[in-house]
């Protein structure tokens, strides 16, 4: 009895006797914390709190406390029964200058804990030009990014380009409780590409630079003719191609054409559509009697010209045979004339002749439309001795092919 009542004198007089067996020290918050451990006004933290040992049943409540208006806690944490350890959601809000809250955590002893965290004011983050080039004469977008929402009153962002032909306000505000903002990059024409560097900067220094590429205009001009295929038989049809050397302008690009051979025809122009870097057009022919090369010529509205060249040969006879070209008199064989492309429509006439009353042959063949050649019968009389003939055949363009057959006995 004597023993319990000094300890409790002890206690009253606030000394505790850790060293006594069965008895412990008053249970306690041992630590607080933040992380981050600064952040920028707007974002948000998380914060921690630890106990001397396990929370009992009920858990240990921690009542938080913070010393700037910009940083808010939670009145307070409970960390759950058997645990140690609590967080807490820590929110701020943006701030105009950098300034440090401290964060105390106090238990129900009335021992406490102490934390910081900064927060710091929106600062210039990035910044981003759309388009990066234009043509000299047009404007570009401008658009800065802060790391945060800005405070009351906004953040002014000072802007400057090193080229006077790429022309900024001297500053832009990104209004409170935004973090982006627009301007416009206002350009005039220039004579030669170059290029401007714009620089925005915010109030502490940060800064972020961004280049704009200006360019002289562009003059739209022909650039190449192409025709495929380059020759052709007579009635035939090719393909021309258009080059530019740039993107046809809102509207559309005109070209004329022209052909110096009349059996080459042409349209009077082709438009290349706006956007777009070329356009077809169809080449036709007509009869020609003899191979014709004829120049189609390209011209723009600049006056600038390009040409190719398409040869035309004429469809005629190229071959003629009979098989066996060897033959006992009196018997019958065939014969084939061959042109050098499909007969047109209508068909080609073939004339024929013999050279020998032994031999004889159809006064005429006609090739069909789209066939290339057709047989005929050769037929003989008997012969007494060895005898000769040469077959002839002509086209209607006069061209002429023969072929010489044997008559035996």
């Amino acid at each position: 009895m004597k023993q319990i009542s000094r300890l409790l004198n002890s206690v009253m007089a606030g000394t505790i006797l850790l060293s006594l067996p069965g008895l412990a020290a008053a249970q306690h918050i041992s630590h607080i914390g933040v992380s981050p451990s600064y952040v920028v006004g707007g974002q948000a933290a998380t914060g921690g709190v630890e106990i001397s040992d396990k929370a009992p049943s009920g858990g240990f409540v921690i009542n938080l406390a913070s010393d700037q208006t910009s940083v808010t806690v939670p009145s307070s944490v409970t960390v759950a029964a058997g645990k140690k350890t609590a967080t807490f959601a820590i929110v701020t809000s943006p701030v105009a200058s950098a300034n440090t809250a401290n964060i105390t955590g106090t238990d129900p002893n009335s021992k406490t804990a102490k934390t910081k965290l900064k927060v710091y004011p929106a600062y210039l983050k990035s910044f981003s030009l759309s388009p990066e080039t234009v043509v000299g004469g047009n404007s570009s977008t401008g658009t800065v990014t802060l790391s945060g929402n800005t405070a009351a009153g906004g953040l002014v962002i000072n802007l400057l380009s090193n080229e006077a032909y790429a022309q900024v306000p001297a500053s832009v505000t990104v209004p409170a409780g935004a973090s982006t903002v627009t301007f416009t990059v206002t350009t005039t024409a220039v004579t030669k590409n170059g290029e401007a560097l714009i620089v925005a900067t915010d109030a502490n220094g940060v800064f972020s630079k961004h280049t704009l590429k200006v360019t002289a205009p562009v003059t739209v001009d022909v650039k190449e003719l192409n025709i495929g295929p380059d020759a052709v038989i007579s009635g035939g049809i090719a393909t021309g191609t258009v080059r530019l050397n740039s993107a046809a302008p809102t509207g559309g690009f005109v070209v004329t054409l022209a052909s110096d051979q009349t059996s080459v025809q042409v349209p009077s122009s082709v438009t290349v559509p706006a956007g777009a870097k070329q356009a077809t057009f169809t080449v036709t022919t007509s009869t020609v009697t003899a191979t014709s090369v004829a120049k189609i010529t390209a011209t723009d509205s600049n006056n600038k010209s390009v040409s190719s060249h398409i040869a035309v040969m004429p469809l005629k006879l190229v071959g003629l045979g009979i098989s066996p070209k060897d033959i006992v008199g009196g018997t019958s064989t065939t014969g084939a004339v061959l042109l050098n492309a499909a007969a047109p429509t209508g068909g080609v006439v073939i004339s024929l002749s013999s050279s020998s009353a032994s031999v004889q042959v159809p006064g005429s063949v006609t090739i069909p439309a789209g066939q290339l050649g057709i047989s005929f019968p050769v037929t003989t009389s008997a012969v007494t001795a060895h005898t000769q003939a040469t077959i002839t055949a002509m086209d209607p363009a006069g061209h002429k092919v023969t072929f010489k057959v044997s008559l035996h006995v």
